[in-house]
């Protein structure tokens, strides 16, 4: 999930919580002036993304390191989604089909 405070970058969705800053409140679940993600971003497929990690990054047939590795990308390289994020797995088509690390991509 992308951040811009304290600073630009990423973390993982699973580790955020919701919050109520007028209140003063934090919670597992939604208010209903908290803010969300952008649903038209957090889900959607089509949506172009690189590889940031200096090392490349693995293709995997299944949403686990337990899964096949299918291929390989080198950093710099854009990759389209194909559908939402789930546990830090993001889906791709291209440009090869299988599952990668979310916290490894960046915006295009």
């Amino acid at each position: 999930m992308p951040i811009t405070e304290p600073f630009d970058g990423y973390v993982s969705a699973s580790y955020l919580l919701y919050c109520n800053p007028a209140a003063g409140a934090v919670s597992d679940t939604p208010t209903a002036d908290a803010p969300v993600a952008d649903a038209s971003v957090a889900g959607a497929a089509g949506v172009c993304r690189q590889v940031i990690v200096r090392s490349g990054l693995n293709v995997r047939a299944e949403p686990t390191v337990y899964s096949t590795r299918v291929g390989a990308l080198p950093t710099g390289t854009t990759v389209t989604t194909a559908g939402a994020e789930v546990n830090d797995w993001l889906p791709i088509s291209e440009p090869i089909d299988g599952y990668v690390a979310a916290r490894f991509l960046g915006d295009c």
